[in-house]
C-alpha cells in the first residue's frame, strides 16, 4: 500500500491538472499562487504574538526584582478585562533571558539547532531595537470578544516602559494602521482598533480571582491565568448535561464545577520549574474533578497505540496527577520532577515533531510542483534541467528558473541568468536558498543543499533533452512522478544544474534515507505520495516513466 496525501496547502485552488485514465491528455494550470505568505490581514497577528509573547527572549536579566505584588498584578490588568476574558499571561522580562530559553529548549529537542539559529538572530536583532522603550514586563489578555471567524485574532497586549521612553520611538516602532495603540500609565496597550473601542466603554468589576490566581501561579518569571467565564458553564450544563461516553460520562458538573479558573506558573533561571493549580467550586467539586482526572488517565493507558506512543506512560500520569488541596488541585514540578517529565515525554515529542516535519515536506513537495505546472503554462513547457550557455555547458538549475512562480522574484532577479552557478557572483546566493527547497528532517549541516530533486533517465519527465508539455504524460499526470525525496548522500546545492540519475535497474537508489520504510515523492497532478521499499519493482518503474504505456499500479 502506498500513502496518499492530498490535502492542499494555504492559497493553492483546485486547478491542478488531473488525470486519471492513462493516455489522455491533460488540461493545463491557470496561474495561482505557489506559496502561501502573510498579507495585511495576518500581519498584526504575526507581529504581536511573535514580538509580545517572545519578549522575555531578548532583554538582560535585571540586577533587581520587586517584590512580589499579586494585587498589583491583578491591579493592572483589571481594567483590560471583561465577562468573556479567558486568558491572561505575565511575562517577567527579568527573568527570561533569551540565552537560558534557548539553551533549554537545545537541551530538550538538541535537534533543533539549525532551525532556532535564524529566529533566535532575528528575534535578539527585533528586541534590540525595542530596548530604547520597553520595561520589563508585559501581559495579554484574550476575550472571546475579540474572537472573530473572519479576522486573525489580536490579543491584547499592555507592554511596560521604560519612564524615559521616547513617544516618537514607540510610536515608530508600533506603526500599523490594524493595530491601535494608547498609553495608560506606565503602559502601552496595543489591541486591535475594534478591542481598544470596546475598552473605552468597559467599566471595570471587582475581579478578586485575579489576584488569587496570580497568587496561586506564585512568584515566577511567567505566569498564565485561564478563565472559564459564568456563561459558558452554564451553556455547557444546559447542552450537554452529560459527558459524552468516549470520555466516561457522568455528569458535565463535573467540569463545570470543578474548573473555575488554571493557573500555570514557571521559571528558566536558575532552575526550570514549574506549577499547575485548578481553583473549583468547592472541595467535593475538586475531589470529584481529581476522580475524574484518575479514570481518565487509565482509560486512555489500556490503549496499545498510546503505550507504544509514550512508553513511559504510568510514569507520566503519575507526574502529571494532582494533588488535592481542599478546593483546589495542584501539580508542581522541581528541577528534578520536571527532568521525569521531559524524559517521559520524549518518545510523544519526537513523533510529533516528525509528524510535523512530514506534513511540512508534503507541502514543500506541493508547493514546488504547483511551481512546475505555472511554469509550464506560462512557458507552453516544462523548465530545462538547467540553462545552458553558448558553449552549451550547464549554468543553473531548474530550482533556479522557477523562483518567479514561488514568489521569489527578488531572490531570481539577483542571479546573472548567463553565469555558472559557482560563478564569483552567484555562488554568494547560495546561501539564500528558499525555505521550500530544504528538507525538514535533513541532517545537512551544509548550508544551501536541497534533497529534492528530479530523477532524470530518458524515460521521465525530465530525462529528455527537450522539456516535456503536460499533455506529452501519456501514462497520466496521476501515474507520473516529477520530483523525488532523495537521501542525504546524493543532496546537491540548489542552483547547481545537478539532479539524481535514476537507473530502472535500481529504481530505489538514492532515494529516501530518512524513513527507514520508503521515500515521498510529488507526482505531476500535485499529489504527494509515500513509495514504501517494499514495493514491486515493476510497479515502482511504472511510476517513474512518463509515456512508455506502462500501468502503474498503486
Amino acid at each position: 500500500m502506498i500513502a496518499c496525501y492530498t490535502n492542499r496547502t494555504v492559497g493553492q485552488d483546485r486547478r491542478v491538472a488531473q488525470d486519471r485514465r492513462v493516455g489522455q491528455a491533460q488540461r493545463s494550470p491557470t496561474k495561482s499562487r505557489a506559496k502561501p505568505r502573510w498579507d495585511s490581514k495576518t500581519r498584526p497577528t504575526l507581529l504581536v504574538l511573535l514580538v509580545l509573547a517572545l519578549l522575555a527572549m531578548a532583554l538582560p536579566l535585571a540586577t533587581a526584582q520587586e517584590k512580589f505584588d499579586p494585587a498589583a498584578r491583578a491591579k493592572v490588568v483589571a481594567p483590560l478585562i471583561d465577562e468573556q476574558t479567558v486568558a491572561v499571561l505575565h511575562v517577567d522580562l527579568a527573568r527570561m533571558p533569551v540565552d537560558a530559553l534557548f539553551a533549554k529548549a537545545l537541551e530538550i529537542l538538541p535537534e533543533l539547532q539549525p532551525e532556532l539559529a535564524g529566529p533566535r538572530k532575528d528575534i535578539s536583532r527585533l528586541f534590540k531595537a525595542l530596548e530604547p522603550v520597553a520595561g520589563k514586563e508585559f501581559y495579554v489578555v484574550l476575550s472571546v470578544a475579540d474572537v472573530s471567524l473572519s479576522a486573525p485574532i489580536v490579543p491584547l497586549v499592555a507592554l511596560a516602559l521604560k519612564p524615559d521612553a521616547d513617544e516618537k520611538a514607540i510610536a515608530k516602532f508600533f506603526e500599523n494602521p490594524r493595530v491601535a495603540k494608547k498609553r495608560v500609565g506606565r503602559f502601552l496597550v496595543i489591541a486591535a482598533p475594534e478591542t481598544m473601542k470596546r475598552l473605552e466603554g468597559l467599566k471595570p468589576q471587582p475581579r478578586p480571582e485575579l489576584t488569587a490566581a496570580f497568587e496561586a501561579a506564585g512568584d515566577t518569571g511567567a505566569q498564565v491565568l485561564l478563565f472559564v467565564p459564568a456563561y459558558a458553564r452554564r451553556a455547557v450544563e444546559e447542552l450537554m448535561p452529560e459527558l459524552p461516553k468516549e470520555i466516561g460520562g457522568g455528569p458535565s458538573t463535573v467540569i463545570t464545577r470543578g474548573i473555575r479558573w488554571i493557573a500555570l506558573g514557571g521559571d528558566v533561571v536558575p532552575q526550570l520549574s514549574g506549577r499547575l493549580v485548578i481553583q473549583s467550586q468547592d472541595a467535593q467539586a475538586a475531589e470529584a474533578l481529581r476522580n475524574k482526572w484518575v479514570e481518565g488517565f487509565k482509560r486512555v493507558g489500556q490503549y496499545k497505540e498510546v503505550r507504544q506512543l509514550v512508553p513511559q506512560f504510568d510514569q507520566l500520569a503519575a507526574l502529571l496527577t494532582p494533588k488535592l488541596e481542599g478546593s483546589r488541585l495542584r501539580i508542581a514540578f522541581d528541577a528534578q520532577a520536571v527532568g521525569r517529565l521531559l524524559d517521559a515525554l520524549k518518545a510523544p515529542i519526537a513523533a510529533a515533531r516528525a509528524g510535523a516535519q512530514r506534513d511540512q515536506a508534503m507541502n514543500q513537495l506541493r508547493q514546488i510542483c504547483l511551481a512546475m505546472l505555472n511554469y509550464e503554462q506560462q512557458h507552453k513547457g516544462f523548465p530545462p534541467r538547467a540553462t545552458s550557455g553558448p558553449d552549451g555547458k550547464p549554468l543553473l538549475s531548474w530550482r533556479v528558473l522557477i523562483l518567479p512562480q514561488l514568489e521569489q522574484q527578488a531572490l531570481y532577479k539577483q542571479f546573472h541568468l548567463n553565469e555558472p552557478w559557482d560563478s564569483p557572483h552567484n555562488r554568494t546566493l547560495i546561501a539564500k536558498m528558499p525555505e521550500v527547497y530544504r528538507l525538514p528532517f535533513s541532517t545537512l549541516k551544509e548550508p544551501g543543499k536541497t534533497n529534492y530533486l528530479l530523477p532524470v533517465d530518458p524515460g521521465t519527465v525530465f530525462g529528455g533533452k527537450e522539456p516535456m508539455k503536460l499533455s506529452d504524460i501519456k501514462d497520466g499526470t496521476s501515474r507520473t512522478i516529477m520530483v523525488v525525496e532523495a537521501d542525504d548522500e546524493h543532496a546537491v546545492v540548489w542552483s547547481k544544474p545537478d539532479d539524481l540519475p535514476y537507473d530502472p535497474k535500481e529504481p530505489l537508489r538514492g532515494l529516501g534515507g530518512h524513513a527507514k520504510d520508503g521515500f515521498m515523492a510529488v507526482l505531476c497532478d500535485n499529489s504527494v505520495h509515500f513509495f514504501p521499499l517494499t514495493m514491486k519493482p515493476d510497479s515502482l518503474r511504472a511510476f517513474f516513466s512518463a509515456a512508455a504505456g506502462d500501468i502503474a499500479d498503486w
